[in-house]
């Protein structure tokens, strides 16, 4: 197993950031119905996607911000929407409101097409 610091890695995010497909992220959240569809949203599923592809599956406030260089009040709304909406899911494990994490949803996957069914 290759060793990565922490700010390659979150390099390499980035630059996997910019190479999703908006296009399939938005057909994915129209099956799903989603509205309103803002630009935050796109932007936190691209970046989910990329954590995804970089072996991170599980998201925290914490690394999403590192990520976005954005304050974590601010992430915070946007992953309870995406999570109200059923496109993202939250762990709920240990202590309420610490380690707050979620992970992509199966529903999510399905409309994007990683999941058959």
């Amino acid at each position: 197993m290759q060793t990565v610091n922490q700010e390659d890695l979150i390099d390499k995010i980035k630059a996997d950031i910019e190479k999703q497909d908006q296009a399939r992220i938005y057909y994915a959240f129209k099956k799903m119905r989603f509205k309103p569809l803002l630009p935050a949203h796109i932007k936190m599923i691209k970046t989910a996607l990329a954590c995804r592809k970089n072996g991170i599956n599980v998201l925290t406030i914490e690394l999403i911000g590192s990520v976005l260089n954005r304050k974590n009040n601010s992430l915070y709304v946007t992953l309870h929407n995406l999570g109200d909406k059923k496109v993202l899911t939250y762990l709920r494990e240990g202590v309420p409101h610490k380690n707050i994490r979620w992970v992509l949803s199966p529903e999510f996957m399905k409309a994007y097409g990683e999941i058959n069914g």
